[in-house]
């Protein structure tokens, strides 16, 4: 309730500048997020290219210091993957999902799941499926590495925050997925 109050579940996003270097290898965009018209948060993206078509990117995320926040619960990425996929496969905590308050049960190793395995039914359907301790995530053609934490579900975060019975969830098409760095 107290991210819900400060804005944090309806941050306004703003492309605040593009620059391309004189090589044409690394693209920055900064980003503002927005609560009541007032920026709270600062984003830059690094994308560096090289010959073969890969991406690496480079986040850095900042707090406004003027903004009063409570402490985060997550600094990460979403996105909607268009293409559906039926598994995922994964080094790090696995295979049953793990948070940073009780991960220690979760065995670091090489796993694959079906999609299907990677949400958890919990009677108040909410956001769940983390795994923890990642460092290679693969979904199809899309490969992330680094060292991060990540849930696969076909249901948004809208979805789960709106339902209060697993029946009213639908799949839509494709898959939400989060990539976290840092996670409460």
């Amino acid at each position: 309730e107290r991210w819900r109050a400060a804005g944090l579940n309806d941050l306004e996003h703003r492309c605040l500048g593009i620059s391309i270097d004189q090589d044409g290898k690394t693209l920055v965009v900064e980003h503002g997020y927005y609560a009541d018209n007032k920026q709270v948060i600062n984003s830059q993206w690094r994308h560096q290219f090289d010959a073969n078509g890969r991406m690496a990117i480079a986040i850095s995320v900042s707090l406004n210091e003027n903004a009063e926040l409570p402490p985060l619960p997550r600094v990460g990425v979403s996105f909607h993957m268009v293409k559906s996929v039926e598994q995922v496969q994964w080094l790090g905590r696995g295979p049953h999902e793990n948070y940073p308050d009780r991960k220690i049960s979760a065995d670091i190793a090489w796993w694959t799941q079906p999609i299907e395995n990677m949400h958890t039914p919990y009677i108040f359907p909410c956001e769940n499926g983390l795994r923890c301790d990642t460092s290679e995530l693969s979904l199809d053609d899309l490969t992330v590495s680094g060292q991060f934490h990540f849930s696969v579900s076909p249901y948004s975060r809208e979805q789960l925050a709106a339902a209060r019975h697993n029946y009213e969830l639908v799949a839509g098409e494709g898959l939400h997925v989060s990539i976290d760095t840092a996670h409460m």
